[in-house]
């Protein structure tokens, strides 16, 4: 089942980027399956994805299994890239990285950062736009044009995000995860799937005979990140499987710490919905000015434990 609560998608984003690094679970012979989505790359498919060393960071995990798409191509969506078969190649060269970049792009949609300085050492220009800062860096460090190609906008604003398009990925500037040099690629696969056409159902896990639960996704954040004496705060946690599906009925347990480590909340929340939220509406009493309150998350399901963190700050 694909969640499609979109006000949970950024969340939900950097959660599996930060989260940790995950193993796909590999079958005998040439076959790839891959328990965090549901889905198994196959043939050379699998031999391009498993070739690139850094393909979880480049392409994502596979969001669709091969299939023939609408306009007669042999395909396979990820979370950030689409693979599709040049049936002209030579044998070992036929898999392509589609241009998704250039599929999904709408200028109408971006806002130019018209005071970017170009004329520095921390910019290159490729074709008609400058790459620059951290996306120059993650640019050069993860592949270039030949992962990349070429940039296809300048470094722009959309929505809230800084972000710029090549015509195989779009990068995000996340000024908060330093240890990933501040870029993140979009899940721009997904993205384009929504767009084209295709058949929705595909992405549905592909669930095989004995499937269970063998990890659980935590997530927390609360509603307002700075608070007064006597307002309310809502917490939200949200309880993930490996399939990014929404775990019904998993515990939930969460305490809140002033800065010097003093236990200052304890309260088990409502057992997680069927779309894996549990959500907790309470009054912060008697706060400390200007101080960072930690919240820590213990989830379990089925024997099964997980956890997470957020905070909030306390002001006048």
């Amino acid at each position: 089942m694909r969640i499609r609560k979109w006000w949970l998608l950024p969340l939900l984003g950097v959660f599996l980027i930060a989260g940790g690094v995950f193993t796909p679970s590999h079958a005998q012979g040439n076959n790839g399956y891959f328990s965090q989505t549901g889905h198994s790359v196959t043939g050379e498919f699998l031999d391009f994805y498993s070739s690139n060393p850094e393909a979880t960071l480049l392409y994502g995990f596979p969001i669709t299994d091969e299939f023939i798409d609408n306009m007669g191509r042999d395909v396979q969506y990820f979370q950030k890239a689409r693979f599709e078969i040049d049936p002209t190649a030579e044998p070992g060269k036929r898999v392509k990285i589609t241009d998704v970049g250039s599929l999904v792009f709408e200028a109408k949609n971006l806002t130019a950062v018209s005071d970017m300085p170009t004329n520095t050492p921390a910019c290159a220009r490729y074709g008609a736009y400058y790459i620059c800062n951290a996306f120059l860096d993650f640019f050069k460090k993860h592949g270039g044009l030949a992962q990349f190609g070429y940039p296809i906008s300048n470094y722009s604003i959309e929505g809230d995000r800084y972000i710029q398009y090549f015509e195989r990925a779009r990068f995000e500037y996340h000024p908060e995860l330093s240890s990933f040099d501040y870029v993140l690629l979009t899940d721009i696969g997904l993205l384009q799937y929504d767009k084209s056409g295709n058949d929705p159902s595909r992405l549905n896990p592909v669930i095989r005979t004995g499937y269970v639960v063998t990890n659980l996704k935590v997530s927390a954040f609360v509603k307002r990140a700075v608070v007064r004496s006597n307002d309310e705060q809502t917490l939200y946690v949200v309880v993930l499987d490996q399939l990014n599906n929404p775990l019904l009925h998993a515990t939930v347990n969460v305490e809140i710490y002033q800065p010097d480590g003093v236990h200052v909340f304890r309260n088990v929340m409502d057992p997680t919905d069927g779309d894996g939220v549990s959500k907790l509406i309470y009054n912060v009493e008697d706060v400390s000015p200007n101080q960072i309150y930690n919240i820590i998350v213990k989830v379990t399901y089925q024997g099964l434990q997980g956890s997470a963190s957020t905070w909030y700050r306390s002001w006048w």
